[in-house]
């Protein structure tokens, strides 16, 4: 591989960097809202609030390979997601596949 400039790697890390920030803001914007609906819709308070976000934080964690086209346990993250979701929804509508619901998620490559 030909050695990258100064200049390129430089960059690249701040690209990387503004990717990052863009996406904890995306998701600190996300919890908000959703602690939000849920004290203004649900009547809930800060305890019960609390710990749906803490279980979801580590639900996030937990399947967070599914969206990692390099983690050999993409697709089984993929597969129990869909199924919880099948599970959730059951005859009340049909389930859209992991690839429809994120069709800019790169494909699994499987060592490559």
């Amino acid at each position: 591989m030909a050695k990258q400039s100064g200049y390129l790697q430089r960059r690249e890390a701040e690209l990387d960097a503004t990717f990052n920030a863009g996406a904890a803001m995306a998701m600190q914007f996300a919890m908000d809202t959703l602690q939000m609906a849920l004290h203004q819709t649900e009547g809930w308070g800060y305890d019960r609030i609390m710990r749906i976000t803490h279980n979801w934080v580590a639900v996030q964690r937990e399947y967070k390979s599914a969206l990692n086209c390099k983690d050999p346990a993409a697709d089984v993250c993929q597969e129990h997601m869909d199924r919880i979701l099948a599970e959730i929804i059951r005859d009340r509508m049909t389930l859209i596949p992991f690839p429809d619901r994120y069709p800019n998620a790169k494909k699994i490559k499987y060592g490559r």
